[in-house]
């Protein structure tokens, strides 16, 4: 797994054996109600696992963002998820991915920096 960071956005990879995933989300701690925006990205690569359900991945996110925040203790919310079409369509992945990086966040973790989507951020 790698953490990257990219102006606002948090990127999270997971690749283990044939499946990959690639979780592109902006976080913010914030007492506030917010609608998180989905946004699927062209294909990466020839692979074509996907398309992952746009909607599964964001009730997988913000599932896990919900476990990460009632684990530790703290209120991020999701303003924006970005997933590549042709991941792999396991949507669950997205919810580690997200408390996992929550949990890199609270314990200051070292992110890479990132230049992808810095057109789009």
């Amino acid at each position: 797994m790698t953490f990257s960071k990219s102006k606002n956005f948090y990127l999270v990879s997971h690749i283990t054996g044939p499946t990959h995933n690639l979780l592109i989300v902006n976080v913010i701690q914030s007492n506030k109600r917010v609608e998180p925006i989905i946004k699927s990205l062209s294909p990466d690569g020839s692979c074509g696992c996907g398309p992952p359900d746009a909607n599964a991945v964001l009730n997988n996110v913000l599932r896990g963002a919900k476990e990460a925040n009632d684990q530790l203790g703290t209120n991020y919310k999701v303003l924006e998820v970005r997933f590549i079409e042709n991941d792999s369509r396991i949507e669950t992945v997205y919810a580690y991915l997200v408390r996992k990086l929550i949990e890199r966040i609270e314990s200051n973790g070292a992110f890479n920096e990132s230049k992808y989507g810095d057109d789009e951020t």
